[in-house]
């Protein structure tokens, strides 16, 4: 094994080590099914279903945490025209509270603190939410060009500032099914060893590959994701005010989705990961440039774009 092939072998090895395990994932999974019932039966009709990179399979363990944070949205089944964004948010929060003493309030969410997988301290993050309303839905028609059709499945969120409660506009089933549309050929490339390999890890829960569940497999792009999340943490936690400057999962996940669209669907991981970069190295140029000569430049390249502010770049 050259010195190249034993790096790589080592940061599989490492991605593997911060993504959540298939034990692990089949436990969140009966924790937020447990509170869909707990809630249904207290009278909360609603659906409750994984966002984020839960969903996306995208998990990377976070560097100052000793567990995972997952993300879940919990759809009431209610017209927003018939509630408010604070009832909604306390209504789920006043149900919780009654089983769950730990459960604490956020801005955005209710959050569950669990201790009890495999001694790794997870929590479940609960986000009330209801269907958007037809003339919301119906601006964001309006003013966008790409997936219209995907705006139907948006939802109203719930958002706390100081003691003021409100809505916002969200929609992460949207967002799973357009990653998921570009990383279907990725996933399907070499898929069977794949999940043997998952099946062989893995023998004390699954007796067969058709027992493994689709959100378990790790596609490259998926991993090259991964990759991209690690080294932010570690970039950005090691500078000053890198908290604050650092950029969110959803930017990193949506640059690396729509760059890796036109790349070979056969590359491994580290070929994609090096496309990936070297786009957004190019991208990097708009740093220092106008759009205007950004463009005459790379006239393909409208991923990204510099736009004005009060008239200066």
């Amino acid at each position: 094994m050259t010195n190249v092939e034993k790096r790589r072998s080592d940061i599989l090895k490492l991605v593997k080590s911060l993504d959540i395990t298939p034990s692990m994932h089949m436990n969140a999974i009966k924790k937020y099914n447990a509170v869909a019932k707990y809630l249904q039966d207290y009278g909360i009709k609603c659906d409750i279903y994984p966002q984020g990179s839960f969903a996306l399979g995208t998990v990377v363990k976070p560097i100052n945490k000793s567990g995972y944070d997952l993300d879940t949205i919990c759809k009431l089944f209610t017209d927003k025209s018939e509630t408010t964004a604070e009832n909604v948010k306390c209504s789920v929060g006043d149900v919780l509270s009654q089983h769950y003493n730990n459960a604490i309030e956020y801005d955005k969410c209710w959050t569950i603190n669990y201790a009890d997988i495999n001694n790794c301290e997870f929590s479940l993050d609960i986000v009330p939410a209801v269907d958007e309303d037809s003339d919301t839905k119906n601006i964001l028609v309006s003013k966008s060009s790409l997936h219209t059709e995907l705006i139907d499945t948006s939802i109203a969120i719930t958002k706390k500032t100081d003691k003021t409660y409100r809505w916002s506009t969200s929609n992460p089933k949207g967002y799973i099914e357009w990653f998921n549309k570009i990383n279907e050929p990725f996933k399907n490339y070499d898929r069977n060893n794949r999940r043997l390999i998952i099946l062989e890890q893995n023998r004390a829960l699954f007796s067969s590959v058709e027992e493994i569940p689709e959100i378990l497999e790790r596609s490259s792009l998926q991993v090259a994701v991964q990759i991209l999340k690690r080294h932010r943490d570690v970039y950005f936690n090691r500078r000053k005010n890198g908290k604050e400057l650092r950029p969110i999962s959803a930017v990193i996940c949506t640059l690396a989705a729509s760059i890796a669209e036109n790349a070979p669907k056969e590359y491994n991981p580290f070929e994609l990961l090096e496309y990936i970069t070297s786009e957004l190295e190019i991208y990097s140029e708009l740093s220092n440039m106008e759009q205007i000569r950004f463009t005459q430049k790379y006239a393909q390249k409208n991923l990204i774009t510099r736009e004005k502010e009060n008239g200066c770049y």
